[in-house]
């Protein structure tokens, strides 16, 4: 039976070591960060706007990166902007999976 993905989780890529072992929690996984707009002098909320992201977080090493974004889009593209930011996302996370040979540390 395949493995629930995390919550937020728009891909997933199989590292090397998750490949070696069979194991589908080991993987890169890419999100999506979407935060209301802060006006850049007043701070306060610009209604309508998301400041959004792409990023990329590998479950073996724990790295993780912004890969794209970090720009103001309006409310009402939200589902165009994060099929966008996840396709920009999406060459760093197949590159760092082909080569990540790390595993977490053992809990127990």
């Amino acid at each position: 039976m395949p493995e629930t993905w995390p919550e937020g989780v728009i891909a997933r890529y199989l590292t090397a070591a998750g490949a070696a072992l069979a194991d589908p929690a080991l993987a890169v996984d890419i999100t999506v960060d979407a935060v209301p707009s802060l006006h850049p002098q007043t701070y306060e909320v610009q209604p309508g706007l998301l400041d959004m992201s792409g990023r990329i977080t590998c479950s073996g090493c724990g790295t993780t990166a912004e890969t794209c974004g970090g720009n103001e889009y309006y409310e009402a593209s939200r589902e165009d902007m994060t099929r966008y930011l996840a396709d920009r996302s999406r060459p760093a996370a197949q590159s760092h999976a082909e080569t990540c040979r790390a595993m977490p540390r053992p809990t127990a």
